[in-house]
């Protein structure tokens, strides 16, 4: 960086001296000397601001009708990654959601009148079949106790015993049908609730996406949008559209400038030259970085009544200390160096002529006689065009001002 300042001091001295030695003949021309300059650089000055390449759009809720602000954050508030930005009104989301809390407690009722219901059947059941297993065990003693009489009685005791063994099997088939009923209704009472589970988790997820939070630490800003057919700032109260964007969160840690210029500057643009800027808001601190893209389409610059059209260009920063004291929005003058050329004349471009696509330069001798001479620039930018020293003999020569 200390070899670069110096090639610009040298080169400023060369200019300033050159415009000392300025002389006027009779003929009513201006005339100066040059000689060559060991290092030079080419430089572009321009205008621009403090930027991000990254920043997250904050929206209005996804909901089919449009949305009012109830709570805004501040424009140009510092806010922390979670933190709520913006509030929509969820009134109508927040009263079904006490809908929902009133048939919450109408389930749970529903359920422990069910349970009820059912423990008593089961408990019936139950009782129904312990009872006829007594019985089938008292048939089969009257069994037992009358295998020493007649046939036929103990027949009609084995047929009887028979009976209650049946009677016995068809309660036990009763009873696990009910098990297997209740299986099935408690299945669908716990589908119910399941549903209406989902319906309170929907409505919780979506009366969250009214509240609006920073993906990251940033300052928000908002830009100006269409609200109700008027171009304005979002403020409380306004009404925004399904997915409308209203703020604005730059990435901090992607900080960049944005330089604007003519057509004829960002011909010279490459990527990776090298920028220098000062912020106006920062004074005094230098800030270095590159060109890390420019646009291929200019776009509008409206200023007052006028409408210009001006080229971007991409300055990626250096990292330093001093960068985390640049906010977007800052403005900044820059300086782009195009390239550095050895052993050059830079020769103001007012002492240049250029025609059809030809450059020349008017020599003025020792003896007053002018002679022009045609050139091949190496590089030229807004203030010099630079000459090889081979060109023009290497010397110190006096030229004739053009614009004279």
């Amino acid at each position: 960086m200390g070899k670069l300042l110096a090639v610009l001091l040298v080169l400023a001295a060369g200019f300033f001296a050159a415009r000392a030695l300025f002389t006027h003949s009779g003929g009513g021309y201006a005339s100066a000397n040059f000689s060559p300059i060991a290092k030079a650089a080419s430089t572009m000055e321009a205008f621009g601001n403090v930027d991000t390449f990254k920043f997250s759009v904050l929206r209005a809720p996804d909901s089919r009708f449009s949305r009012q602000i109830v709570w805004l954050k501040e424009e140009g508030a510092e806010v922390s990654k979670g933190e709520l930005v913006a509030k929509f009104d969820a009134s109508d989301i927040a009263f079904y959601l006490e809908e929902l809390a009133i048939r919450t407690q109408s389930f749970i009722e529903d359920r422990a009148a069910f349970d009820l219901a059912w423990d008593t059947t089961m408990e019936t059941s139950e009782n129904s079949v312990s009872m006829q297993i007594e019985t089938v065990a008292l048939q089969d003693l009257d069994v037992d106790q009358k295998k020493y009489h007649a046939a036929l009685v103990r027949k009609m005791a084995q047929i009887s015993a028979n009976n209650q063994r049946g009677y016995l099997g068809a309660l036990q088939s009763q009873k696990d049908r009910l098990a297997q009923q209740r299986k099935i209704a408690e299945g669908y009472q716990n589908d119910k609730m399941e549903r209406h589970k989902k319906n309170i988790k929907k409505a919780e997820d979506l009366i969250s996406l009214y509240d609006i939070r920073a993906p990251y630490d940033s300052v928000i800003s908002y830009p100006q949008i269409y609200i109700a057919g008027i171009l304005k700032k979002a403020e409380q109260g306004d009404s925004l559209v399904q997915l409308q964007e209203f703020a604005r969160l730059p990435d901090f840690s992607s900080k960049c400038v944005v330089l604007r210029m003519r057509e004829h500057g960002i011909k010279s643009l490459r990527k990776g030259q090298k920028v220098e800027f000062y912020a106006k808001a920062v004074p005094g601190v230098k800030f270095t970085g590159k060109i890390k893209s420019f646009s291929a389409t200019p776009t509008d610059d409206i200023s007052g009544e006028e409408s210009r059209r001006y080229f971007e260009a991409n300055v990626e920063l250096d990292k330093s200390a001093n960068v985390s004291s640049l906010m977007p929005g800052m403005t900044v003058s820059a300086r782009i160096f195009l390239g550095e050329y050895e052993n050059v004349y830079a020769i103001p471009v007012d002492y240049v002529s250029s025609s059809g696509g030809k450059m020349s330069v008017e020599i003025l001798s020792a003896d007053g006689a002018r002679r022009k001479i045609e050139v091949s620039a190496t590089a030229s930018d807004e203030n010099f065009v630079y000459i090889l020293a081979s060109e023009l003999g290497g010397k110190e020569i006096k030229l004739v001002r053009f614009s004279e």
